[in-house]
């Protein structure tokens, strides 16, 4: 069955049997839409498997790769995402989230750039290194800036429109890349676009402000005194 450029749900797909399934349907070239609780690990699988991560079979094969190294290579850079949450989420404690997570972008756009010179294995190596380390930046850090930035009364509402605004670049992002790549005949421009969006990520968290407390001057009322009657 032809399954690239196909459009999957899978129910469920946070854990389990439906998670290894939208990872497969991924891989494979599908656009694969991952339902599940709310309190699940949706959020994290969709991040994974979205961008590049929905052509990189597709564009290692290109690059004579065969399949099963290319799926590998997927297997590999998943599981250093689960290290490299560690060491961003433990970076940002350091030197502030939005520091971190703008240093997470720039290796991320690297990591473009090292992956379309990935015809030689040891920059594909350098690029598991990277992307395996940086790639789920966002997922450890975004949180810790909304709450840095805009504190945490609004904090629900934020994240939850946050959570929209990803949703809905999930769903256009493979779609651009695939698009570009029919239009160019290449991975070249759309890997370099992603390149782009990713610098401009990590500007936009640059110059997030992190607001100070104000200290506001107490005044002393003066006592009144009265005076008796001479």
């Amino acid at each position: 069955m032809e399954i690239e450029g196909k459009k999957a749900v899978v129910v469920g797909g946070a854990s389990g049997f439906g998670r290894a399934t939208a990872e497969s349907l991924a891989k494979r070239g599908a656009s694969v839409a991952v339902l599940d609780r709310p309190q699940s690990k949706g959020r994290e699988v969709a991040d994974a498997i979205g961008g590049t991560f929905h052509h990189l079979v597709a564009f290692l094969e290109g690059l004579r790769y065969s399949p099963q190294s290319a799926t590998l290579v997927v297997s590999i850079v998943l599981g250093m995402a689960a290290v490299g949450k560690a060491a961003m989420g433990a970076l940002g404690d350091r030197i502030g989230g939005k520091n971190a997570l703008a240093i997470g972008f720039v290796m991320i756009a690297g990591g473009v750039v090292i992956l379309l010179n990935a015809g030689r294995a040891a920059m594909l190596v350098l690029w598991l290194i990277v992307v395996g380390i940086a790639g789920a930046a966002p997922v450890a850090l975004v949180p810790m800036v909304t709450a840095e930035t805009f504190g945490l009364k609004r904090f629900g509402t934020l994240f939850g429109w946050l959570g929209t605004v990803v949703t809905v670049g999930l769903f256009i992002g493979p779609l651009l890349v695939g698009w570009l790549t029919d239009v160019t005949g290449s991975y070249t421009t759309p890997f370099e676009v992603c390149a782009l969006i990713a610098l401009l990520g990590a500007t936009a968290a640059f110059l997030c402000v992190v607001p100070h407390a104000i200290a506001i001057p107490l005044v002393a009322k003066a006592a009144s005194t009265s005076t008796s009657p001479a």
